[in-house]
């Protein structure tokens, strides 16, 4: 659907924000507790009638049964296979792991609103 727009989500995590997409992280539970504290759990759920993967990750960091390069996993020569990445960037992803979803590109010198709508729409690289 376009949303959330790339541009609010980098402004959230240029101010530390978690953020939790049900398209990335599964279902989302927040338990909030009387004092004020709260967690968060995610779990991800095969929609009706799809093949679940079986959610094995090869060494090169790919997901099986996926065209998927994990930027938590994914070796630095890997990475360099998403558009926009090169080896400065491919360094900088593996400085800032774990990354909590693709939005923490943001956080990558050179990775703006428009590059990450590249990688998103490329839909290549992941976080799993």
């Amino acid at each position: 659907y376009g949303h959330p727009d790339p541009s609010i989500v980098a402004m959230y995590l240029r101010h530390g924000a978690t953020l939790y997409r049900t398209d990335h992280h599964g279902a989302v539970v927040i338990r909030a507790a009387p004092d004020g504290s709260f967690s968060v759990s995610t779990e991800r759920v095969p929609a009706p009638g799809a093949v679940a993967n079986e959610g094995a990750t090869h060494s090169d960091g790919a997901v099986a049964g996926d065209a998927c390069i994990d930027l938590n996993t994914a070796p630095h020569e890997l990475l360099q296979s998403i558009v926009h990445i090169g080896p400065e960037r491919a360094s900088e992803i593996e400085r800032l792991r774990p990354l909590p979803s693709l939005y923490a590109l943001l956080r990558v010198p050179g990775i703006g609103a428009a590059r990450l709508r590249d990688i998103r729409d490329e839909g290549l690289a992941c976080v799993e």
